[in-house]
């Protein structure tokens, strides 16, 4: 009994060891740490299959949804895939009416209802497209799809034909350089996903709107125009009437939202029912009316011109996150490099759309990282006292490190939120360039998602790591 009894004393003081400030030796505290009880120490790695980005989000029972390839995973609140969901630990994705289904983003309602959207892809032979320089097609025909599962993995049958909403919006299918429709389906991506508190679906994204010449110089095959849209669905998968022109703004032409975008994505619902969202692609072509940024939408899908200037703020956005009373916070990276620290601007607009001037320096707070060509801040999340973390990837020449931030609520950059101000983990063969997500789960943890890249084998996967937050 003795020996049992000394056995867990000293369990219980190796974790509080884990998770306790380090004060005692004189070093910082740290902000955050990893979670032992997650994964292997707090991160996991996650094979997937040709795995592009990383997404997720928090459900209910502590559970996780992450995707990043062809699948969407589910973990239990230690890190292991939940065999109850598809016997494997993955959401159950029904065949598509293409030839697959692409899953791009997913969301949790407030009903604890899984949704996952992405784009039914159909064989590249049925729309002839032209290929580019490289040999590769200059469209995919292909349109959206949602799927909607009830929180124990069952697909809802409330919600379109038997839990799937498959739709082209009623846009056209691209067309050629005389004028030429090409093939009988459209090429629509879709990018992101919102939920209203009232259960309206919000689904952001792109649609090839035809073929035309390259700008440059060296280019000489057909290049393919975008135009952003956003969709409104109703709690029951149809297009939603009230906003729009049947539930869509966008998809024909560059001029339809206010920063001329080609791909608009990361939709946050207000709470009066306003949509904004984040410019992801531009017109090389056209910079003087094609610009990356943020605006926003009117609950009925107007361009709100009270929104920055003229419905919009212009600059290089890499995250957006919903904050208190209406709020909104961006996040603006400043690209350094080899003699400039890496700085990112975290903005916070209020309610009415302009700069909140009691926040920072008018409006603005500034976190600095060191100097790297490599290094990428591509991540926000608000906690319940209105701190805001950063997150991204932190470069260097042995290797890569998941990095956070914090900023408070009143827009000062916390440097005392680990050492030097940033909570750094190397991850082994971390990719250079994210992309990374950040969220809180049910119980206030932060969960960070990128990527992994396995040079030598070439495959890829996800990284998830758990972190506490100390103070």
């Amino acid at each position: 009994m003795r020996v049992s009894i000394g056995r867990a004393v000293v369990a219980i003081a190796l974790a509080l060891a884990l998770i306790a400030p380090a004060t005692a030796s004189g070093n910082p505290a740290p902000g955050a740490v990893l979670d032992p009880s997650f994964g292997d120490g707090g991160v996991l790695r996650l094979p997937a299959e040709d795995a592009f980005t990383a997404y997720g989000a928090s459900a209910r029972a502590g559970r996780l949804l992450v995707g990043g390839g062809h699948g969407v995973q589910v973990l239990d609140r230690r890190g292991h895939l939940d065999r109850g969901f598809g016997g494997d630990g993955s959401l159950n994705l029904p065949s598509a009416a293409g030839s697959r289904f692409a899953p791009r983003a997913v969301a949790v309602d407030p009903r604890g209802r899984l949704l996952v959207v992405g784009d039914s892809v159909f064989p590249e032979s049925e729309n002839p497209s032209p290929p580019l320089g490289n040999g590769l097609p200059v469209f995919t025909p292909e349109v959206v799809r949602i799927l909607r599962f009830l929180p124990d993995g069952k697909l809802d049958p409330t919600f379109g034909q038997g839990g799937v909403v498959e739709t082209d919006l009623g846009l056209p299918p691209p067309v050629g350089t005389k004028g030429e429709t090409l093939g009988p389906h459209p090429s629509i991506q879709a990018t992101g996903i919102a939920v209203s508190p009232e259960g309206q679906i919000v689904v952001t994204g792109a649609a090839v709107v035809g073929l035309g010449e390259a700008c440059e110089h060296d280019i000489f095959s057909a290049v393919g125009s975008s135009a952003a849209w956003v969709a409104r669905f109703t709690g029951s998968g149809a297009a939603d009437p009230g906003f729009g022109s049947d539930g869509l703004v966008g998809g024909h032409e560059m001029a339809e939202n206010p920063l001329g975008a080609t791909v608009v994505g990361e939709p946050v619902v207000g709470p009066d029912g306003g949509i904004t969202y984040r410019s992801t692609g531009v017109d090389r072509c056209d910079r003087g009316s094609s610009h990356f940024g943020i605006a926003r939408l009117t609950p009925a899908g107007q361009t709100d011109p009270g929104f920055g200037r003229d419905g919009a703020f212009v600059g290089f956005f890499t995250a957006l996150a919903s904050g208190p009373g209406g709020s909104l916070f961006a996040l603006e990276q400043q690209f350094g490099g080899a003699k400039e620290p890496v700085k990112a601007r975290v903005l916070r607009v209020a309610a009415d759309g302009r700069l909140d001037r009691g926040f920072g320096h008018h409006g603005r707070a500034t976190v600095r990282l060191g100097r790297s060509q490599t290094t990428t801040l591509d991540a926000l999340a608000v906690d319940g006292r209105g701190r805001i973390l950063v997150g991204g990837t932190i470069g260097a020449r042995k290797g890569h490190s998941i990095a956070l931030l914090r900023v408070s609520a009143r827009g000062r950059w916390e440097q005392g939120f680990g050492p030097h101000g940033r909570v750094a983990t190397p991850v082994r063969q971390l990719a250079r360039s994210g992309p990374t997500d950040l969220f809180f789960d049910a119980r206030g943890r932060v969960v960070v998602l990128s990527r992994y890249e396995n040079q030598q084998t070439r495959h890829d996967g996800l990284v998830v790591a758990r972190y506490l937050l100390q103070s």
